[in-house]
Formats: C-alpha cells, sequence, structure tokens
C-alpha cells in the first residue's frame, strides 16, 4: 500500500504579514508625505498673508508720517520709537489683523552744525522757523519757533571739489556757480535780498556778492554789513540792503535762505561730474535748525514679532518763492 505525504512546498510562515506592514508602511509614508505638503502650503499661505498684512501696516505708519509732516511743515521731529512718553495717537492699531503700528518723524538737526551737498538743478532751502512740537499731540500753532538767523555758511569746506582746470562746470569761463535769496516775512509783506554785482556783464567781477565758480570759498553770514544786495520789491527810497540789516528789520519774521545752483556740475571737456556741492551751515547762536531732509520711522508689533523701518533722506519740498531771480543793473 502506498502513503501519499502533503509537498513540503509551504510557505514561509510570516510572509504575508511581512508584507502588509511593508504596504502598510508605503501607505503611512505616502500620506504623511502629502500631510506635510499640505501644512507647509498651509503654513506658506499664511506666512504669506502674515507678510501682506505687516507690509501695509508699515505701509500704513509711512503715510501717517507723510500726511503729518506735510500738514505740520519743515523741522518735525517727534519723540523717537522706543521714548517712554511716545503718545497712543502715535501708534496705529489694526484690530483686525491685531497689529499695531507706531511711527515719527525726524526733520530737525540734533546741533547746531548742518553738513550735506547742494545738487545740481535742485535749490536748497534753510529756515529759521519751524514746528517745535514733541508729539502729534502738541498743538503747533503754540509751538512755533521763529528765529532771526544768526549763521555762516561755507561751501566746499574740505575743499573736495576739484579746481577750476579739472571741472569748469560746464563753461570756460568764470561766472556765478550758486545763487542764493533770503526771505522774510514783515507787516507790509514778504521781502527778498538777492545777490547783485557793479558790473551786470562780469557779475563775479569784485565787488560781489554771488558764490562764483572761481572762488568757491566764498561764504554767506548773517553778519555781513559790508556788501550791498538787491532788494525786493523795490521801493523809491530803498533799492539794496545788506544781509545783515535785512535779517534785523523791525517785525522781521520767518527768514529763510535758498541757494540755487545755476551751472551744471560737470566738465566740458572731459565728461568728469560731481555728486554735488559740499556745504556747512553753523548756527552761531547754536540754534538747531530744520534739516533740508527729513526721516519717518515705524514699527510693526504683532505676537511677539516686531519690524522697523526707516525711511530716509526725504527732500523737503522747497517752495516757490515771488522775486527768487537775479537782477543786474
Amino acid at each position: 500500500m502506498k502513503f501519499f505525504t502533503p509537498s513540503n512546498k509551504h510557505k514561509k510562515a510570516g510572509i504575508s504579514l511581512l508584507l502588509a506592514i511593508v504596504g502598510s508602511t508605503i501607505a503611512l509614508s505616502i500620506a504623511l508625505a502629502i500631510l506635510s505638503t499640505i501644512t507647509r502650503s498651509v503654513e506658506q499661505s499664511q506666512n504669506l498673508e502674515r507678510s501682506t498684512q505687516v507690509f501695509f501696516a508699515i505701509e500704513s505708519g509711512l503715510e501717517a508720517g507723510f500726511f503729518h509732516h506735510n500738514a505740520r511743515g519743515q523741522g518735525v521731529k517727534f519723540l523717537e520709537l522706543n521714548d517712554g512718553s511716545f503718545p497712543a495717537a502715535q501708534i496705529i492699531n489694526h484690530d483686525s489683523t491685531n497689529i499695531d503700528t507706531s511711527w515719527t518723524i525726524d526733520g530737525r538737526s540734533d546741533s547746531h552744525v548742518i553738513e550735506g551737498l547742494i545738487y545740481e538743478d535742485t535749490p536748497l532751502q534753510l529756515r529759521w522757523f519751524w514746528d517745535n512740537s514733541d508729539t502729534v499731540d502738541d498743538n503747533p500753532a503754540t509751538n512755533q519757533e521763529d528765529n532771526v538767523p544768526n549763521f555762516n555758511m561755507s561751501f566746499d569746506p574740505d575743499n573736495d571739489v576739484p579746481g577750476q582746470s579739472d571741472l569748469n562746470f560746464g563753461a570756460d569761463e568764470d561766472g556765478p556757480l550758486l545763487s542764493w535769496i533770503l526771505t522774510r516775512s514783515t507787516a507790509t509783506g514778504v521781502g527778498s535780498l538777492v545777490p547783485s554785482a557793479d558790473d551786470p556783464e562780469n557779475p563775479c567781477d569784485l565787488p560781489t556778492s554771488f558764490i562764483c565758480r572761481d572762488r568757491l570759498s566764498s561764504s554767506l553770514a548773517s553778519n555781513d554789513a559790508s556788501r550791498n544786495n538787491t532788494l525786493l520789491p523795490r521801493t523809491q527810497t530803498e533799492t539794496t540792503s545788506t544781509i545783515f540789516d535785512f535779517l534785523n528789520v523791525a517785525g522781521g519774521s520767518k527768514f529763510q535762505l535758498i541757494v540755487t545752483p545755476t551751472r551744471p556740475f560737470v566738465d566740458s571737456w572731459t565728461g568728469q561730474k560731481i555728486d554735488g556741492i559740499p556745504f556747512q551751515l553753523t548756527g552761531v547762536s547754536g540754534q538747531n535748525l530744520p534739516l533740508p531732509e527729513y526721516e519717518i520711522h515705524t514699527m510693526v508689533s504683532t505676537h511677539g514679532f516686531s519690524k522697523e523701518l526707516e525711511l530716509s533722506n526725504i527732500p523737503e519740498q522747497t517752495a516757490i518763492q515771488a522775486f527768487s531771480y537775479s537782477l543786474f543793473d
């Protein structure tokens, strides 16, 4: 009798379980990868939304600075952002996004010396009256500084501008390089003082009150009582005045000095060009003066995160002045 035994070709024990575990692991890995991708996408979307909110929050601080500066005028200097007395009126609360924006303005010198550049085709305006408020809460009508100028202004004090042999400022002959105008307010209206020369065909021949190409070392000073300049508007009795007499007229106020380039800052032969003509204005009586440029500082705070932005070198708008020209007679 023959006995038949089962075949020994049995699958190894546990192989099905191993395949199930491997398949589950692969499926879980795919699911986790998809979940991670979705999570990153959501986080990126949230970060993008938060970045957009922060951007517009910072923009709101800049716009507030521009608005209040233009409403008050040149020379505004509010408290710094980290000042302990910083006012709530200079904090913008964005309740819908839980973001706070603080802003401030700085447009006044910290000392009695102002240094900078006079740029080509750009008038430089310097004032002796400004809003002296510390915060936007202060009433500008009761915080006005208005001083009689006491100054000395020099040009190219460190002799950085190339000499006439290297830079002819677009002309071979000497001539006015910088013109200027002083203005004041009195009970009778606005008056102006402009440079003049004895010889209208040669305005740089001495005596002259022009700042000329070949005498860039010349200066303007409030105590100059030696050189006559043209007074505008003219009267039958008064046609000229010195800077000292013009500034010390009874009832004078709201003085300002505007210096205007009259030539290109380039050499006509070589094409060499300079960025600008350096100047230094010193307040002899130690006055802090409005700057020709101002800054806006803004800071955004949200969920323990803060970001500060500074927008600097914003040029002050130069007012269009009557009689802002020179007369030769």
